[in-house]
C-alpha cells in the first residue's frame, strides 16, 4: 500500500496473471500480536526478544544462542499469514510473500516454518519486473486484499509498530525499541550481559535490522 501508488490495480495484474488470493500480512501481524500477549500471560514470560526480522534471528543463532530461549515462540506475520491461508481457508498451492525485505529468504527456508511460504519476492524486483516488461498497472481493474479487515496490525512493519500494538492491550507494559544495524546488535549484547547480572530486563525486545522498519 506504502510501496505502489496504485496498489489495487497492482493487485487487479496480479489477479487477471493467475493469482488466486492476496492477503495482506497486516492481517498476520494481528495474529501474531494475539499469539505474543498468549504466550506472555499462559508462559510468564520474564523478557522476551520479538522475532519478524530475520536478519536478528539469524545474528542470534550464529553469533548469540544463549539468547534463543528468549526469542518469542510464536512465528512472523508472514508466516502467521500464511498458517491462516492454509490451515484455516484450506488454499492449496504455492504461496509467494511481496515485501521490501531480502533477508525473509533465510526465514522461508528455514526449517522452523516448515515450508509455508515458497517464494520471496521484493518490491525492487517486482518494479523491475513490470519495468522490463513495459506493464502499465493503472490499466488493470482495481482488486481488494481476500480477508476481512485487520486491526492494529498495518503498525507492525513501521518502527515500534510491535510496541505500540501490545501497548494498546497491555498497559504500563515495558517495551524496549530498537532499530537500525548500529544498535541492534550491540544492545543485544548487553541484553545477554544483563541477564546474566539478573538486572531488570524489558517484558518484551522490539528489534528490528532497518533503521526505519520494513
Amino acid at each position: 500500500i506504502v510501496n505502489f501508488n496504485e496498489h489495487k490495480k497492482l493487485l487487479g495484474f496480479l489477479k487477471k496473471s493467475g493469482v488466486n488470493f492476496i492477503y495482506d500480512v497486516s492481517f498476520g501481524a494481528d495474529i501474531t500480536i494475539w499469539a505474543y500477549l498468549k504466550t506472555m500471560s499462559e508462559n510468564k514470560a520474564d523478557t522476551i526478544i520479538a522475532q519478524p526480522c530475520p536478519s536478528i534471528v539469524n545474528y542470534i543463532q550464529k553469533h548469540q544462542p544463549e539468547l534463543l530461549d528468549k526469542l518469542a515462540p510464536v512465528q512472523s506475520p508472514m508466516i502467521c499469514t500464511a498458517i491462516y491461508m492454509k490451515k484455516y481457508k484450506k488454499i492449496e498451492g504455492d504461496i509467494a510473500f511481496l515485501s521490501p525485505c531480502i533477508a525473509k529468504a533465510d526465514e522461508i527456508n528455514d526449517k522452523n516454518t516448515y515450508g509455508y511460504v515458497k517464494y520471496n519476492v521484493t518490491f525492487k524486483k517486482l518494479t523491475e519486473y513490470l519495468e522490463t516488461n513495459k506493464i502499465d498497472i493503472s490499466k488493470y481493474e482495481e482488486i481488494d486484499f481476500d480477508h476481512i479487515d485487520c486491526g492494529l496490525g498495518f503498525l507492525f512493519s513501521r518502527p515500534g509498530g510491535l510496541k505500540e500494538n501490545i501497548e494498546a492491550r497491555l498497559k504500563d507494559a515495558w517495551i524496549r525499541q530498537i532499530n537500525g544495524p548500529h544498535h541492534s546488535y550491540s544492545y543485544l549484547e548487553d541484553y545477554n550481559k544483563n541477564i546474566k547480572m539478573n538486572k531488570q530486563m524489558p517484558l518484551v525486545v522490539d528489534i528490528l535490522n532497518c533503521t526505519y522498519g520494513c
